[in-house]
């Protein structure tokens, strides 16, 4: 037997080789191909400061887009209060086209920053704080920039190149990568360190240093001007509800002032073009992948029971905070990202035993009235003032949450505790979700979508079983939007 594993791992040796050299080409062919988009985006941000220097372009702003128009319910319907259905026939499936939707053209998904950043030679002699972390980086100035003008622009952008800031942007760039922040983030810590170092400087000094170390970190953004007020127009992977945007060459740039706020609606924007064969850079992507990175060790513990179930799980204060004002996003971006990957391990393995050797309907039924009974219900508008759709990890904090939360935090469960496609879907001011299942027996309200059934399970529906479809949407088609 010794001798026969001797031959076996012998005979794999030429295939090995054969592997090894197959992925050393293909090494070898994507350096070549990064090497080549290196060069060529070296070549737009080499030039960019004769593009500011030409006469600015007007933008029509568009008003933020909303998600739904109609407002939720203050209280959540319970079935016990509820008629039964006298005619079976209106929880019989419609059929829902998959939605074609417009794609927003998209850059070549290249890393933001094509050379893996060298060690920068300046001392890092300043810090700043972010969200409790505090941070270094080379000191640097402003230009000195009174109002935004394409002259203006221009010579900044030639004093920080000269002044070896592109050195700036790969601290950042590493600063961000070392704590595991996406692009949404990484925003938000160069602001901050801009404004923390450049505080008494202008808005217009301070936009054009953002501009300039963002551009050179691999991002799309722009600088605008809009009756004075500065402002950067930032391309984004995802669609952003309730703020303003302008449109350029098709893609939707979204504004952002100096506080990081939306501008006021309407008006007119003037930017710079720049050729239309030049690579922009990356779109910001808003999805999260984890953020380990960024942990203040102050913990906030919660604990959920019903029906003999209780789950517990500690959140970290200092990532909620960072999440409290998030840019909203379709419900679905919500749930495709990750917080923090060991809590949701955590709470899988709690719920497990509660479901197991139940048949698919059953467990379903168990988890679906365990999410409508465990949490208090409230609306956005009462408990935060404003529009917030929780990632799967914030219904751990908040002490309510409403209808999209619910389906989140379901959806989550099903599929990776049941191992079944559920989608997230939306009534005109509703979300809740429906399941695929298996098993032909479980029927109820739903519809069928590329061939195959999905059963209406609504989180928000107290004490409704799988199958059961709010009142006010029997026989409606929902709006179904996959992740």
């Amino acid at each position: 037997m010794k001798n026969l594993l001797v031959f076996f791992s012998l005979s794999l040796l030429p295939c090995m080789a054969q592997a090894q050299t197959t992925s050393d080409t293909f090494q070898q062919f994507r350096s070549g191909v990064m090497e080549g988009y290196g060069k060529f985006r070296k070549s737009v941000l080499d030039g960019y400061a004769a593009y500011l220097d030409t006469v600015w372009k007007e933008y029509k702003a568009f008003r933020g887009d909303t998600r739904d128009e109609k407002p939720k319910p203050v209280t959540p319907p319970d079935v016990k209060d509820v008629p039964p259905v006298q005619q079976p026939e209106e929880d019989k499936p419609v059929v829902v086209q998959p939605e074609e939707r417009p794609r927003q053209p998209q850059t070549p998904q290249h890393p933001a920053t094509p050379v893996v950043p060298t060690v920068p030679q300046t001392p890092l002699e300043a810090s700043f704080s972010f969200y409790g972390t505090t941070l270094k980086a080379p000191r640097m100035e402003c230009a000195a920039v009174e109002q935004l003008t394409p002259q203006k622009a221009a010579a900044a952008w030639r004093q920080y190149e000269e002044g070896g800031m592109r050195k700036m942007a790969e601290t950042m760039k590493g600063n961000a990568r070392a704590l595991g922040l996406n692009d949404w983030f990484t925003y938000e810590m160069v602001r901050e360190c801009v404004n923390t170092q450049c505080g008494a400087a202008t808005p217009a000094a301070r936009i054009t240093l953002q501009h300039f170390l963002l551009a050179n970190m691999g991002y799309d953004v722009r600088m605008a001007d809009s009756g004075g007020a500065p402002c950067l127009l930032f391309a984004v992977a995802q669609t952003v509800y309730s703020r303003g945007y302008i449109v350029i060459d098709g893609r939707k740039y979204y504004i952002f002032q100096d506080n990081g706020r939306d501008a006021p609606e309407g008006g007119s924007f003037y930017t710079c073009e720049l050729p239309h064969d030049a690579d922009p850079g990356s779109a910001m992507n808003l999805r999260l992948n984890g953020m380990t990175g960024m942990r203040t060790g102050d913990r906030h513990h919660c604990e959920l029971t019903y029906d003999g179930i209780t789950v517990t799980a500690d959140v970290d204060r200092g990532q909620m905070e960072m999440l409290r004002h998030y840019p909203q996003l379709n419900v679905a971006d919500y749930a495709m990202s990750v917080i923090d990957p060991k809590l949701r391990g955590a709470v899988l393995e709690q719920l497990r035993p509660h479901i197991a050797g139940l048949s698919e309907g059953a467990a379903a039924n168990r988890l679906l009235s365990f999410v409508q009974h465990a949490f208090d219900y409230a609306t956005d508008g009462d408990q935060h003032g404003y529009e917030k759709a929780y990632f799967f990890e914030e219904n751990f904090f908040y002490p309510k949450n409403d209808c999209e939360d619910r389906a989140i935090f379901y959806a989550y469960l099903v599929r990776n505790l049941l191992g079944l496609d559920v989608h997230l879907i939306q009534f005109p001011g509703h979300e809740c979700t429906a399941v695929c299942f298996k098993d032909s027996s479980v029927s109820g309200a739903g519809y069928t979508y590329g061939g195959r059934t999905f059963i209406i399970c609504d989180p928000t529906y107290i004490g409704a079983s799988i199958g059961q479809c709010m009142p006010d949407y029997r026989g409606m088609t929902p709006k179904v939007e996959e992740w």
